[in-house]
């Protein structure tokens, strides 16, 4: 992130934060799960990465530091979304009307942890030296599954959970169409679809042998990934909420039999 950039940034998250405060009388904008809250949060984190990069810079801090700054440039761009979400947006007034169960829940929740550790090894092999070259060939490391430790096993332990990701979010798919479709599916969809063109992207950068610019895109790729394991994961939280306060609406049965008994016998 260049200083200009990173000054549009703050300028954009301050903005969001006074907008937020303003109407924070409003419904979805202040008080718990409000707006006003995570958009502080992100605030107080852009300033977290911005003086990590500062240091590193100053203090001429080994590669390996940027990963911590990338740990938290992901957290950040996750609050946002977060932020987006409180509001109603990326669909979670729709996933707050239609339910989803816990199970989807969390394993939406899953996806995104595994997307978060995926991204960090991401950055590992793009900054430990050496590892991004170890591995040659795709699907597998140099034609094997096993590595010779160091900066090959990053690399390598990068892709196996890159395809472990791939196949969770294959299995939320499959699941989000048994139980009917929704938000869910297409947010499950869309996860996997972004999957499937950041390993054509990886397949390809491997092959020609790392150009620099493909290294951008796959970063760019792999941002956007996070960004969709983040939102499905938010969708989850909110489509269980959402189901809980619909069923704490509708009696259970026993409560409707005594409701139906009392009622009668009144009558009676």
């Amino acid at each position: 992130m260049t200083r200009r950039s990173g000054r549009k940034w703050l300028v954009a998250t301050l903005a969001l934060v006074v907008m937020a405060y303003v109407h924070r009388h409003q419904p979805r904008i202040g008080g718990p799960g409000g707006v006003v809250r995570s958009a502080s949060l992100a605030a107080g984190l852009w300033l977290a990465p911005a003086i990590l990069g500062a240091v590193t810079v100053w203090l001429e801090l080994p590669p390996q530091v940027i990963v911590v700054h990338l740990a938290l440039a992901m957290a950040l761009l996750a609050v946002l979304a977060v932020t987006v979400m409180r509001a109603g947006g990326f669909g979670a007034t729709e996933a707050e009307r239609e339910g989803a169960t816990p199970p989807a829940a969390r394993v939406a929740f899953a996806a995104a942890v595994i997307a978060f550790v995926v991204v960090i090894l991401g950055g590992f092999t793009a900054n430990v030296p050496g590892a991004a070259p170890a591995c040659q060939g795709f699907p597998l490391c140099n034609g094997s599954v096993v590595t010779q430790g160091g900066a090959q096993t990053i690399h390598w332990v990068h892709r196996v959970m890159a395809f472990l990701l791939t196949f969770h979010a294959f299995g939320m798919v499959m699941g989000a169409r048994r139980r009917g479709g929704g938000i869910m599916l297409r947010a499950a969809a869309t996860l996997l679809g972004v999957i499937l063109v950041q390993l054509t992207v990886a397949a390809i950068l491997v092959s020609t042998h790392l150009p620099p610019v493909l290294q951008s895109l796959h970063q760019a790729v792999g941002t956007l990934v996070w960004l969709s394991a983040v939102v499905g994961a938010g969708l989850g939280s909110r489509g269980r909420r959402g189901g809980q306060r619909t069923r704490g609406d509708i009696p259970n049965a026993s409560t409707s039999r005594i409701w139906t008994a009392s009622t009668t016998s009144t009558s009676s």
